[in-house]
């Protein structure tokens, strides 16, 4: 509801002012809105027209063409120019050409002109001679005079200041061979006609170049000219409409990317894992929306920092895109970022019509020209960047851009909602390991297969990690209470632990938190040296207490780099506080 109320402001903030007449109206006929020419035309005031019916303004004669014309807006979305008599409110009539469009609230557009003006125009064109220069100059749309043969002799400012003229080069020069390609669009004949028979012509939609090579879009109207004894000569009427055009096209455009947009988001909002979601995103992308490339990053949680997730192409060859991944991993780890990483970081989007000015840009694609960046967040949370590029130079506008906006924001509501699912899944299961863990420890006999049990119960949590639990013994020194997939060798590093070692490890886990070695390397250390010989590269230790007094450690190896999560640390300690209370307790004649 919200977003078509928007939609409605920003059509009546573009057409407030229009030169056209425009009209919106409701499925029951009701007036929606009028842009300020069309509702002083009839003359009433606005809050007057918006409480009638477009039907009772209608004279008889016009009743039914309308409706036939409604409801080809209805089936089909759009209808041709059309005819009809309205009454005003001095009950004079008024003749309209109106031509029409569906829009996606059910409500139809209507955009036209005045045909009684049109008239008034044409007959003050036939005294064009007796006009002073100032009100030639004053209409708002281009005038030329040409003679009989074709030739220009006149014209006003709006054609000067809008194409570019110069006087000495027009005037007095034939249209047709200074412009040889109006002839192709017909304009020849329509100039004899108007020259011989008096006959007023229209043409729509003559694309035209300006000097500097953008496009225009011209209606063109021509009326005959009395010109004394010279004969007929002919005034034409130009109206830009480009703007317009453009305007229309967009309409229509973003009616498409809506629909197309909703169908893409109703895919994703039943899937259950990111991969799926990933998967349909690149797909619509790709194959609905019709974008080249693209890819898809999110957020790594735990080291806080953008990752590779996806890239899409339908111009690369599979091995490309490879090169492609393994250039973007290279460059996130090197925090090369770029634009990429900006976008995430301040959460505003980038529209690049140009990549090859902007020099933070990282191109993975040497042919990449344009680049459409957009933060993919909840609310003012960044959780990754969506960006798609082109081979083009501005292939990409404010259309692209508003859309994309939206689907990645709806893409993110889904992601988050997924993630918050797997996180309470992943409690629940620690919480049922933590209870597990306390039934296995409240047996009273065979205590050490009780704690190998215990660890058993963590590997299955843990991947391949090699666990032991010590105790600290001030005569004894270090006991091996239990261990879980260790070697032997592994078993007599820390069972003959020296006193300095043993000594180091209460040292790092005195004030109660774990000590985290990630990547172990050959230091001077004498249980570091040892634990690198036998290949472990990842040391977690996580203490037990007696009170204050540290009684021992629950000890993670892993052969590989690793790093445990955030959330897989939080249950160690969970079951390292569990086993604190039963290591002081620990019988070795029940082992």
């Amino acid at each position: 509801m919200k977003e078509s109320l928007e939609y409605q402001e920003n059509l009546e903030e573009i057409f407030r002012d229009f030169s056209n007449i425009t009209i919106i109206i409701k499925d029951n006929y009701n007036f929606s809105y009028l842009n300020r020419l069309t509702t002083n035309l009839l003359g009433f005031n606005e809050s007057e027209i918006l409480e009638m019916s477009f039907i009772e303004l209608l004279t008889p004669d016009s009743l039914e063409n309308c409706i036939d014309n409604i409801r080809l807006l209805r089936e089909t979305g759009f209808c041709q120019p059309f005819i009809v008599n309205l009454l005003k409110k001095n009950s004079e009539i008024v003749s309209l050409e109106l031509s029409g469009i569906k829009l996606d609230n059910g409500r139809f557009f209507f955009m036209g002109k005045n045909l009684s003006l049109e008239r008034l125009r044409k007959e003050k064109l036939e005294y064009l001679e007796e006009f002073n220069k100032n009100i030639l100059n004053s209409i708002g749309e281009g005038i030329v005079v040409l003679n009989p043969q074709g030739n220009i002799i006149k014209y006003n400012d709006f054609m000067e200041k809008n194409f570019q003229w110069k006087r000495a080069e027009i005037i007095g020069k034939n249209a047709f061979e200074l412009f040889p390609d109006l002839k192709e669009q017909g304009l020849l004949e329509a100039f004899v006609s108007i020259v011989d028979k008096g006959r007023y012509e229209k043409r729509t939609n003559i694309v035209r170049l300006r000097s500097d090579g953008t496009k225009l879009i011209l209606n063109l109207r021509g009326y005959p000219l009395k010109m004394g004894g010279d004969g007929n000569g002919v005034v034409i009427v130009v109206e830009d409409i480009t703007k317009s055009e453009e305007i229309s096209r967009q309409i229509k455009r973003t009616a498409v990317m809506r629909e197309k947009i909703h169908k893409i988001i109703e895919s994703i909002i039943p899937l259950n894992t990111i991969p799926k979601i990933l998967d349909r995103l690149s797909l619509g992308l790709s194959e609905e929306l019709g974008y080249e490339r693209g890819g898809i990053f999110l957020l790594d949680k735990e080291k806080k920092k953008l990752a590779l997730v996806k890239l899409f192409s339908s111009i690369n060859p599979e091995s490309e895109i490879k090169t492609a991944k393994e250039k973007i991993a290279e460059r996130i780890a090197k925090k090369e970022g770029g634009i990429t990483s900006k976008v995430f970081r301040t959460g505003k989007s980038r529209n690049i019509m140009d990549i090859r000015k902007e020099k933070k840009a990282l191109r993975i694609f040497s042919d990449t020209k344009s680049e459409l960046v957009v933060p993919i967040k909840m609310k003012d949370e960044p959780i990754g960047v969506l960006t798609i590029d082109s081979c083009k130079k501005g292939e990409f506008d404010e259309t692209d851009l508003k859309f994309v906006e939206i689907l990645a924001n709806n893409v993110a509501i889904t992601i988050k909602k997924i993630r918050f699912y797997e996180d309470l899944l992943k409690k629940l299961q620690y919480l049922s390991i933590l209870y597990e863990t306390s039934q296995i420890l409240q047996g009273t006999q065979q205590r050490k297969a009780n704690y190998v049990n215990v660890l058993k119960h963590l590997a299955l949590n843990l991947a391949d990690y090699t666990t032991l639990i010590l105790r600290f013994n001030n005569k004894k020194g270090i006991e091996l209470i239990a261990s879980f997939n260790a070697t032997q060798k592994l078993k007599n590093i820390f069972s003959r632990m020296s006193g300095q070692s043993k000594q180091t490890i209460i040292n790092n886990i005195r004030k109660g938190s774990p000590f985290i070695a990630d990547n172990i390397k050959q230091k001077k250390e004498t249980l570091f040296r040892e634990l690198y010989k036998k290949d472990i590269r990842a040391l977690h230790i996580f203490p037990f207490f007696s009170e204050d007094e540290v009684i021992g450690c629950l000890v993670l190896l892993y052969r590989s780099l690793s790093t445990l999560r955030k959330d897989q640390i939080s249950l160690l300690i969970a079951i390292a506080n569990q086993l604190s209370s039963t290591i002081s307790r620990f019988n070795p004649s029940l082992i």
